[in-house]
């Protein structure tokens, strides 16, 4: 079955996105649409039952998994779900945030005996259970995402500037903030201990200044990677984001991919390197990918110590590092001279902020 960030989109969500497009559905689409359409109506019907959650107020010293997509963002998170020291919302919870409360416990088991068990783009184990990043139920929420780009691809450059919403009106803000905070309150209404939340999103690199505008004490923890291989990974998972469902024509998506994720990845780190300074001391940590992938355990220790929340869970963290022994990371063909090239020329600051060597274009690896 094809992915969808719509899935769990109720009615009227879906009709206000098709109707800021003019209804402009591709004709090959409409299958797809009549699919999004009974799901809507799904989760319309099943969320009547779905406990009304009152505010929760400010959730109290939140944790942010940053780093551009590919850095190693989900491993970490996957990392430090184990323990159970921190609230992070599930697969199940962000494709289906109008309904989790109610419905999860019945239908997670369900999906995931038909799901795939694993993510498309890179192998690693996928289950309803499994930690994700809540920008997922954000666009099916219909908040502003630029998630929403896959979907509704003829206005796809008008969704980027949901990646940092410097450029979105104050209404946008609002109505994206709005649904955070109602998503948030839900996961803090699951039965259970309170626990800090535990958030991850690609996006919230580029939005630093703006969720220490609405969580001053947020805690950060950064993840970087190589840019070469960051960047060549990005362009597989573009191809994947391809193949879901789509109401629109993908083909000026697809042809202008390179400068697509070229662009991102420099303005969300331009983003990342102007803000990052605001963060008040105590409030970041920064690690590599190459250093997690080298000495994972510890790595996570000193992300323990530093955010101080709770006893590090060495043992627990050794079995779940024993299961995931075999997997084995892509494998790609090196990235063409070009695009070295244009590498070089646009993200020297990445390589000087990070501390990363450049290749020249005849590098193969």
């Amino acid at each position: 079955m094809k992915m969808s960030f719509l899935f769990g989109a109720n009615l009227p969500t879906l009709w206000r996105l098709l109707a800021a497009q003019q209804f402009r559905v591709r004709p090959g689409a409409l299958p797809a649409l009549g699919m999004h359409a009974f799901m809507a109506s799904l989760n319309s019907l099943l969320a009547l039952a779905e406990p009304k959650v009152p505010p929760a107020g400010r959730p109290k010293r939140p944790v942010f998994i940053l780093g551009h997509w590919r850095s190693g963002t989900t491993h970490l998170l996957n990392l430090m779900d184990v323990g159970g020291a921190y609230l992070a919302p599930t697969t199940f919870e962000v494709a289906f945030p109008h309904i989790f409360l109610r419905w999860q416990k019945p239908l997670a088991p369900l999906l995931d005996r038909i799901g795939p068990g694993v993510r498309p783009m890179d192998g690693m184990a996928l289950h309803m259970d499994s930690p994700q990043e809540e920008e997922i139920g954000l666009a099916a929420l219909g908040a502003p995402s630029a998630y929403l780009a896959i979907h509704f691809s003829r206005d796809h450059e008008a969704f980027q500037k949901y990646v940092s919403f410097r450029d979105a009106s104050p209404q946008e803000r609002a109505q994206w903030e709005a649904a955070h905070r109602g998503f948030l309150d839900k996961l803090q209404a699951k039965v259970g201990p309170p626990r800090p939340l535990l958030l991850k999103s690609p996006t919230h690199t580029a939005r630093v200044r703006w969720l220490l505008s609405l969580y001053p004490d947020a805690r950060f923890v950064h993840i970087h990677r190589d840019p070469y291989d960051c960047i060549r990974s990005t362009l597989h998972l573009y191809d994947v984001w391809f193949q879901m469902h789509h109401f629109q024509d993908l083909r000026p998506m697809r042809a202008g991919r390179d400068a697509y994720v070229l662009d991102t990845y420099e303005s969300l780190h331009r983003c990342w390197f102007e803000e990052a300074d605001l963060i008040p001391p105590g409030q970041l940590h920064m690690l590599s990918f190459a250093s997690l992938k080298t000495d994972p355990m510890a790595e996570m220790e000193k992300i323990y110590r530093f955010l101080g929340d709770a006893p590090f869970p060495g043992e627990a963290l050794q079995t779940y590092l024993a299961g995931i022994r075999s997997y084995r990371q892509n494998r790609y063909d090196p990235l063409p001279p070009a695009m070295i090239e244009a590498i070089n020329a646009r993200m020297g600051f990445v390589f000087d902020g990070f501390g990363y060597d450049r290749r020249s274009p005849g590098a193969t690896t």
